[in-house]
């Protein structure tokens, strides 16, 4: 639940907001957990690392706001403004976002996994290295919007608006470029450019070894050498209700049946791990350096369940930890050994409190 102190922080106002953080630690964020924050005006707030997971945010006015780097995983904001806010690497897993004002908004990387952003209006919005799997953007308004070279993947856009989008090299805008160079795109073309990237979910019923998802990004590698058209990608890995699972991207076509495009990664997986037992010191020399670090996504087997701390990704535990600690130290020190976690995504961890500081323990314990 959320911290009631903080709730009435947030209700008076951005000076009593300011000043709390200034009072806080630098990794410091409200507890905001299931807030009832309807219609609340927090336009031009201060709310970075903010956890407003499961949190009442319909109709809200967070227009300006700083949510970077905030975590809102179910969170409801069912026409909330969250025009111009600046939402970089926030979290809104499972969020409710039908008919929000999204407009000129800073999303790089958010991750939208399963969220709802049925006719909502994402108008000139950065969405570069944003991810959408399974995110529902039926209806959606997508005018001007900024993204990667590749896209955003495994979204559904049925039925959406987009006159004209902006391809972005790198992180300055003058890499941009737009799409159409002149005029605009015709009603369905942003749609038929996207939709024949479908995902597939495979569900690994008796688990995954330690090295699984190094070995089924290698399978997945070879089986586009021999259907290269299928142009299969690894999308993630996850451990939803702790089992194993990983989604793939397919391009779809007359030529390319979903079905059997994912029979040769099993097949390919399923040698290449039986390779794995028989010749593992074979198998490694395939594996590049920088997938090698890819852990078991069971942490159940791997770490006792009362030394398992709750699902965090590493910026958020360099959080914790406080200090100067950081990501990119701790990625070092569970790459040396010095810290167990078990790696459930791209971005979400396990950790082992037998390797944390005591005043960190009570902080991440499940």
């Amino acid at each position: 639940m959320a911290n009631p102190e903080h709730i009435k922080i947030v209700k008076a106002g951005p000076k009593e907001v300011e000043k709390w953080y200034k009072s806080q630690p630098l990794h410091a964020g409200f507890d905001l957990t299931n807030a009832d924050l309807r219609k609340v005006n927090m336009a031009g707030m201060k709310l970075y690392r903010a956890n407003l997971s499961r949190a009442n945010l319909k109709g809200a006015n967070l227009a300006g706001s700083l949510l970077m780097a905030a975590y809102l995983q179910e969170a409801y904001l069912q026409e909330a403004i969250l025009e111009k806010a600046n939402a970089a690497r926030a979290d809104f897993v499972g969020a409710w976002l039908d008919k929000a004002n999204l407009r000129n908004t800073y999303l790089d990387s958010v991750t939208f996994g399963n969220a709802n952003l049925v006719e909502a209006d994402l108008t000139n919005a950065n969405i570069r290295d944003a991810k959408f799997i399974y995110a529902d953007l039926r209806n959606a308004i997508l005018d001007g919007v900024v993204m990667s070279e590749m896209g955003p993947e495994g979204w559904v856009i049925k039925g959406v608006r987009c006159t004209h989008f902006y391809i972005e090299g790198a992180r300055d805008a003058s890499s941009r470029r737009r799409v159409p160079a002149k005029g605009y795109l015709l009603a369905g073309e942003f749609e038929d450019r996207f939709k024949s990237r479908q995902t597939i979910e495979y569900v690994f019923e008796n688990g995954m070894p330690s090295l699984g998802p190094a070995v089924l990004d290698l399978a997945i590698s070879q089986a586009n050498l021999k259907n290269p058209k299928a142009d299969l990608r690894l999308l993630d890995i996850t451990a939803r209700g702790g089992i194993p699972r990983a989604i793939i991207e397919i391009t779809e076509s007359p030529q390319v049946s979903k079905e059997k495009a994912l029979a040769l990664v099993i097949a390919t997986y399923e040698r290449l791990i039986e390779q794995l037992q028989s010749d593992r010191e074979k198998l490694l020399d395939k594996i590049p350096s920088n997938k090698m670090l890819l852990p078991a996504v069971a942490p159940d087997t791997e770490i006792p369940a009362e030394r398992r701390t709750t699902p965090l990704s590493l910026e958020r535990m360099a959080q914790y930890w406080g200090g100067e600690m950081t990501a990119k130290k701790l990625k070092a020190m569970i790459e040396s050994g010095r810290l167990k976690a078990i790696q459930l995504n791209r971005q979400t961890f396990v950790f082992d409190t037998k390797y944390l500081p005591a005043e960190v323990i009570n902080k991440v314990k499940s």
